[in-house]
């Protein structure tokens, strides 16, 4: 039996982790998903074969654990660039991620596709109100006129990134939002904002 921990390099949070199953005497390969070497054979209805490192080598069927936290895409050697880059990277990406997906779902922590659906703030927004949590008055628009009338009734308000910066992903901008003085060609004409009352909201009953 192992833990697998799919992680980026310098993860504190999957340390602390890494250290108890250590204390616990838990057989455990810690690894991101550029540095997997893999070789998997379809076995009737599973996958059976190894994921390694450099230092470790563990069979997919000894995996009971799979610790998904922060791995990074993995990148095209170095050297390849273009349209090659592109490729190796969305062959490395589908095909590593897919086969991960194609094991018994019991082992994760968390399931990728729950994981991923989870990042999306919409859907975080609704299951934390249907949970009961306080949800401030939200709006999501690329309809300036509404934009402008959700400012004017929920002020202060603040506009809050779905994802965060391209260039900067932690980054999470929450900034104090706008009047009615919304110009024909501004970029909240172009793509979807979310925005948000800064009153505190009131506390729900769940569901």
């Amino acid at each position: 039996m192992a833990v697998l921990v799919l992680t980026q390099r310098f993860d504190a949070t999957a340390d602390v982790v890494i250290d108890e199953l250590n204390r616990r005497g838990v057989p455990l390969v810690r690894a991101d998903l550029g540095d997997l070497i893999v070789s998997a054979e379809l076995d009737g209805a599973r996958w059976s074969g190894v994921f390694a490192t450099r230092h470790h080598t563990v069979k997919l069927d000894d995996v009971t654990g799979i610790y998904y936290r922060r791995p990074t895409n993995p990148t095209a050697p170095e050297g390849v660039s273009g349209d090659a880059a592109k490729w190796i990277q969305t062959e490395q990406r589908w095909g590593l991620r897919g086969l991960l997906a194609a094991l018994p779902r019991t082992t994760w922590v968390n399931w990728p596709p729950a994981v991923h659906a989870a990042e999306h703030k919409p859907y975080q927004l609704a299951q934390a109100a249907d949970a009961g949590l306080p949800v401030p008055d939200m709006l999501i628009t690329n309809n300036p006129e509404k934009a402008a009338e959700f400012a004017e009734r929920a002020k202060p308000v603040l506009y809050k990134a779905f994802r965060g910066s391209p260039t900067n992903p932690r980054r999470l901008p929450a900034r104090p939002g706008m009047d009615r003085r919304v110009h024909r060609h501004s970029p909240r004409t172009v793509c979807p904002v979310l925005l948000r009352s800064g009153h505190r909201p009131a506390r729900v009953a769940a569901r």
